[in-house]
């Protein structure tokens, strides 16, 4: 990690089993190797064992991709989160909506 990448914005809260994920935008795009591209587009899952990967989220739905845990500071990054009041952008419920129709539109 050359340089420390700073969130823009955090855009949602979301619980689901065992972990949170907040996902954020950053100030600049990223270049993400992986995918050949860049985004500012991210989330950070935090299970309740405290284990935490950051992660390339899809600018329309909330499926995750390449894991870039590498790029980040994940310390500060979850310091940056946890400032942001999660009520106030809790979407676990259209989450779980959404995690619906993607398995409905699996099954068809």
């Amino acid at each position: 990690m050359d340089k420390i990448i700073e969130l823009e914005t955090v855009d949602a809260f979301i619980r689901y089993g065992n972990w949170v994920r907040y996902e954020f935008t950053t100030k600049e795009d990223v270049y993400v190797e992986e995918m050949g591209d860049s985004t500012d587009i991210f989330g950070i899952e935090i299970s309740d064992d405290g284990d935490a990967s950051v992660l390339v989220v899809g600018s329309d739905s909330y499926a995750v991709h390449e894991d870039v845990t590498h790029l980040f500071d994940v310390d500060r990054i979850i310091d940056d989160c946890k400032k942001v009041d999660s009520n106030e952008i809790d979407h676990t419920e259209f989450y779980v909506d959404w995690l619906k129709q993607e398995e409905e539109e699996e099954l068809n």
